[in-house]
């Protein structure tokens, strides 16, 4: 029974159910006791055997002695599988980058085409043969050593020449051109003539002759006609030609010009040739030649 000057005590919960009641304080002291001896017992019995197991290995080692080292490299292999493995290096540090590749200043070389070998080769004996073919030339020229043809005007004949207006010339002369061969051995055929009339500085008659061959000591002569008709003169060439007509000497220039080509046998060699001969010729009418001068030269 409770008062009403006392505080209410606090309700008493209900045993549980599924817990066991609790023992009374002299039963938990003796279990503990009880426990703690078995424990005890079990601690002596392991270190009795294991003594036990120690006593009987040293006596089994006395015994056999050479069974004991024989097991000493089983165990000492069981001991090392039994180590934990050593540890492995550091992983290497990453490659560098490759570098760049640098272009290469030649290209790689090619295979050469059979064609172009065959090519090379022939242009190879054709320039052989070529160069020997002119050293062949040479030396055969050398050793006949070919004389220059010679140009000679032996005649002129002038038969007018005035003037027409203040500076215009008009003329008409007409000469005789010899061209002689003074070689023994080899022929020379004469390609593209033209003769050419100067008088002063000024070209004044033009004219051309066909293609002819001369012979070995052989000569060739043609009569050419120089007709002039309104040639235009400088005022100091119209004081010159003034000159000239009063004192009946007329210098004329002519210029040949022509190619050659000298033959001996299957070889031939071509070469232009150019003369000049300088003519003073009297006075017209019926002006003829006084005095010649000419020369020849490659």
């Amino acid at each position: 029974m409770t008062t009403p000057d006392s505080p209410p005590s606090p309700a008493r919960r209900p045993p549980s159910p599924l817990l066991p009641p609790p023992l009374p304080p002299h039963l938990r002291h003796q279990n503990q006791q009880h426990h703690h001896l078995q424990q005890q017992q079990e601690e002596d019995q392991r270190q009795e055997q294991s003594q036990n197991l120690l006593d009987h290995r040293q006596d089994q080692a006395h015994q056999h002695p050479q069974q004991d080292h024989q097991r000493q490299p089983v165990r000492k292999q069981q001991q090392q599988r039994r180590r934990p493995p050593p540890a492995l290096p550091p992983p290497p540090p990453p490659p560098l980058p490759p570098a760049p590749a640098r272009l290469p200043l030649l290209p790689p070389p090619r295979r050469t085409n059979p064609i172009v070998w065959c090519i090379a080769v022939f242009c190879l004996i054709l320039a052989v043969v070529i160069v020997i073919s002119a050293v062949f030339t040479l030396v055969l020229f050398l050793a006949i050593r070919p004389r220059l043809p010679s140009i000679d005007i032996p005649s002129a004949t002038l038969d007018s020449l005035y003037l027409d207006s203040p500076n215009l010339l008009n003329g008409d002369l007409t000469l005789v051109l010899n061209i002689s061969n003074a070689n023994h051995r080899i022929d020379i055929r004469f390609e593209l003539l033209v003769v050419e009339l100067y008088l002063g500085g000024t070209m004044v008659a033009t004219q051309m002759i066909e293609p002819f061959r001369a012979y070995k000591e052989g000569w060739r002569a043609g009569s050419l006609h120089f007709l002039t008709s309104q040639v235009g003169l400088g005022s100091a060439e119209v004081a010159l030609v003034g000159q000239m007509v009063q004192t009946e000497r007329i210098r004329y220039g002519v210029r040949t010009t022509f190619r050659t080509r000298a033959g001996l046998g299957p070889i031939h060699l071509s070469y232009w040739l150019r003369g000049w001969c300088t003519l003073i010729v009297s006075g017209p009418t019926n002006g003829v030649l006084v005095s010649r001068s000419c020369h020849t030269k490659r």
